[in-house]
């Protein structure tokens, strides 16, 4: 078994894969407190927190991502570097949807209260039961209904785009 290039850090034994584990596990940590601090950093610039922690973190934190997704499909075959580039592209997509799905969950089962006569009742919240499902909720500002519906209307287009990608796209042969 030969290392990727000869230059990248290899092990075929346990006991080199633990060492890489732990550098790997430092040079993560060294990275993640850089991070911090240059997010403290813009946050010093007078940046608006909203902008900072809502657009540029985010951004800055697909940038890597995207790269090592277009690294991991070159000087391969084609067919070799679409396979590699879907799978990075699943794996991306599947993190990111758990990352936002984890936290929304958490805060509908912390956020919920009890519904009566369609009003929730902030403060009150009996205890879990099966009828939770029909009698508990969250309640929300009119302002949130308004944003459902923008964000509803602005994936319309990515959802015609993906029903004609499923129906064979422009790869038809009509």
């Amino acid at each position: 078994m030969s290392c990727v290039l000869d230059i990248l850090p290899c092990s075929i034994t346990i006991t080199g894969n633990i060492v890489l584990v732990i550098f790997y596990g430092i040079f993560l940590g060294f990275a993640a407190k850089v991070i911090s601090d240059g997010a403290e950093m813009l946050l010093d610039l007078g940046l608006p927190s909203a902008l900072v922690g809502g657009i540029v973190l985010p951004l800055l934190g697909a940038v890597p991502d995207s790269a090592m997704i277009i690294a991991s499909g070159v000087g391969k075959s084609r067919e070799q570097a679409n396979k590699e580039i879907a799978v990075g592209m699943g794996t991306l997509a599947g993190s990111t949807i758990m990352l936002l799905t984890l936290p929304w969950l958490g805060s509908i089962i912390l956020g919920r209260v009890d519904i009566v006569n369609k009003q929730g009742k902030d403060g009150v919240t009996s205890k879990f039961t099966v009828n939770s499902f029909v009698k508990q909720g969250v309640s929300v500002f009119p302002d949130v209904t308004n944003s459902a519906i923008i964000m509803l209307v602005s994936a319309l287009p990515y959802l015609c785009f993906i029903a004609y990608n499923q129906e064979g796209g422009m790869n038809r042969d009509d």
